[in-house]
């Protein structure tokens, strides 16, 4: 049972099996044996540690965790200076703490793998710099006309890297190797330049961001990326892929909106969804839906970013920068809307679609049809009005030559 660490102090196997019960201890034990058996483990318990690594990191694997990484990153804010457009000869400054630290993209279960080929953001940044003519520096470039801020906290075991009670970017204290870094100097510092700049937070845990969105022109959120969190990155920076990711949490304003680590301290409800700076009546109705076996919406209380936003592609001087969604799968939805969430009109985007004598469908998430719009013209943007829809999530689809069409968005 994860948790169960029969060499902890105090630990007592007897307590364990009272509070827990056998039958379900040897419930999760049977499960457990189940797969290492289908896996042949018992048979083969030591594998290839020779050639093991060889057979699965290959370039098709490879592939696969720099698409992953690229589909998760979440665009908060963009003011337009993603996607990057800086001209041959022009400087572009790097830095960070996690800029250059591969060991920041996994948890403590996994590895950074350079051996094998794995970059860090900075390199990968670099390297796809170096192609267009750019001049990327590490922490000190000469008259930089942009800047790239990697932040985040380290890797870390079973416990908060930064003191828990300090989820947003500072300068941050490790005592356990008495040593400081300095992530929120380094933001100040380059905002005192005047240049436009980007940070980005590799971030395994909602934090605060209220103070780093107010000051940045763009906000990325990288998560925990992996091995191809470097090119995933580069990538959707420089507008080679479009960022489609999405908040798995809602992001608090402050810690007023989250309490304490203790019960009698709790100000977010642990039992509840989407409760961040809600209302009593809020949270009551939250409760009502669960108990009714109802699934709540994110639409309640008042975070910095609700559950599942995220600014979906990329549009510069009104037109949406079409290179960008070239990388996109054929079969990735290439519906895109915006703005996201949106409060009346909803703005489409067909990619290779003529959607022209179609219909337009909204459901809801139990997929109730909502509404239907049928197009009768289209110049590449198609403006729909949602101002009657109740606040929540939709689904807005639309078929095309027996292909359908996609999109998530969030009426607020």
């Amino acid at each position: 049972m994860g948790g169960s660490d029969p060499g902890a102090a105090g630990f007592s196997m007897q307590d364990f099996i009272n509070q827990v019960g056998m039958n379900r201890i040897n419930e999760a034990v049977r499960r457990i044996f189940t797969v290492k058996f289908k896996l042949g483990i018992f048979e083969n318990p030591y594998g290839d540690p020779v050639n093991g690594p060889d057979e699965w990191y290959t370039p098709q694997n490879e592939a696969i965790a720099i698409n992953a990484a690229k589909q998760a990153i979440t665009l908060l804010e963009n003011n337009g200076v993603l996607p990057l457009n800086l001209g041959a000869g022009q400087n572009l400054l790097v830095t960070g703490s996690r800029a250059n630290d591969g060991n920041s993209y996994g948890i403590w279960t996994s590895y950074f793998h350079r051996d094998y080929g794995a970059i860090t953001m900075w390199e990968a940044i670099q390297e796809k710099a170096s192609s267009k003519g750019i001049n990327a520096y590490l922490d000190n470039a000469p008259n930089p006309s942009a800047a790239v801020i990697i932040v985040g906290e380290p890797s870390y075991t079973h416990r908060t890297a930064w003191e828990k009670e300090m989820p947003w970017i500072h300068n941050a204290y490790f005592e356990i190797s008495d040593t400081y870094e300095y992530d929120l100097s380094t933001i100040q510092q380059v905002d005192a330049m005047g240049i436009p700049y980007i940070v980005v937070v590799v971030i395994p845990r909602p934090y605060i961001l209220t103070d780093i969105r107010d000051m940045c022109d763009a906000l990325v959120l990288a998560y925990r990326p992996g091995d191809g969190g470097g090119p995933a990155l580069s990538d959707v920076l420089f507008g080679d892929f479009a960022p489609q990711g999405r908040l798995p949490w809602q992001l608090p304003r402050s810690m007023d909106q989250i309490g304490t680590d203790i019960v009698s301290g709790q100000i977010e409800k642990w039992d509840l969804p989407f409760d961040l700076g809600a209302t009593a009546a809020e949270r009551q109705e939250i409760r009502s839906l669960i108990a009714n076996h109802e699934q709540p919406l994110p639409i309640y209380g008042d975070p910095l970013y609700q559950y599942g936003y995220g600014i979906q592609g990329y549009v510069k001087d009104n037109e949406r920068v079409s290179e960008s969604l070239s990388a996109i799968n054929d079969s990735h939805p290439r519906l895109i809307v915006e703005p996201n969430p949106v409060n009346d009109n909803l703005r489409l985007h067909l990619e290779g679609v003529n959607p022209i004598g179609k219909t337009i469908t909204i459901f809801d998430l139990q997929g109730r049809k909502i509404m239907e719009e049928n197009i009768t013209s289209y110049t590449g943007v198609l403006q729909i009005s949602v101002s009657a829809l109740r606040s929540g999530p939709y689904f807005i689809m639309v078929e095309d030559r027996g292909k359908i069409y996609y999109s998530l968005f969030i009426k607020q």
